[in-house]
């Protein structure tokens, strides 16, 4: 429905809009030969918001850096954003205990958005209060000896007060099924975040135990 360019621009033009929440369909359906198709995935152009508080985007999927790009521009034009919601759309394998994630190598897309946003001309840290992150935004860092901190590119991670984020299992496509663990959070991102108030994972682990009785007091 939002890929109708009149009700897009009718909504980007609506000055009182400050929320928006969009959960994308599932690329496994059955498409007729006029709808989207996963060569160019699901997403809609949110070029000309500008008014947004509150901005999640639930199981999109698609080229990794086109999409990187998109988000970034979109949100260098949001300066009041508030809350930051991003999930990208995956296989899952439910055959287990668990829920596990079915996952390729590229596990950067966070990273990428960071640094993609930070390399925009005139963008500023966003003065989030709360960040929302699930499927594929996996919360880690590439070089893990690096005291630079990509998150910090995106957002003023000392205003946070709410995050959420996956920690579920996961497993590579090449892997055994019974291969699956759970992703581990890289709380070094989080450095110099005080005000955080409320924190939400998929599981707990001995990791988010450690940091909750440490740094995360």
């Amino acid at each position: 429905m939002l890929k109708h360019p009149e009700l897009l621009d009718t909504l980007k033009k609506c000055q009182t809009l400050q929320k928006l929440s969009i959960q994308f369909t599932s690329k496994y359906l059955d498409w007729d030969d006029e709808s989207e198709d996963e060569e160019h995935g699901a997403f809609v152009s949110l070029k000309g918001f500008s008014n947004l508080t509150s901005l999640e985007l639930y199981e999109f999927y698609g080229d990794p850096t086109d999409l990187g790009k998109e988000l970034a521009s979109v949100l260098k034009d949001l300066p009041m954003l508030k809350t930051l919601g991003l999930g990208m759309q995956y296989p899952c394998d439910a055959s287990g205990v668990s829920e596990v994630l079915v996952i390729s190598d590229e596990t950067l897309f966070l990273e990428g958005l960071c640094l993609e946003y930070h390399s925009l001309k005139g963008s500023t840290p966003l003065a989030l209060e709360t960040l929302r992150l699930g499927h594929g935004m996996f919360f880690y860092k590439s070089d893990p000896t690096s005291m630079d901190n990509p998150l910090a590119k995106l957002v003023k991670v000392e205003g946070l007060k709410t995050f959420h984020v996956w920690n579920g299992w996961f497993r590579f496509f090449s892997d055994d099924p019974k291969d699956a663990t759970q992703w581990r959070i890289d709380f070094t991102l989080l450095k110099g975040c005080e005000s955080l108030r409320q924190l939400s994972v998929t599981r707990l682990s001995s990791n988010i135990r450690r940091w909750l009785d440490g740094p995360g007091q």
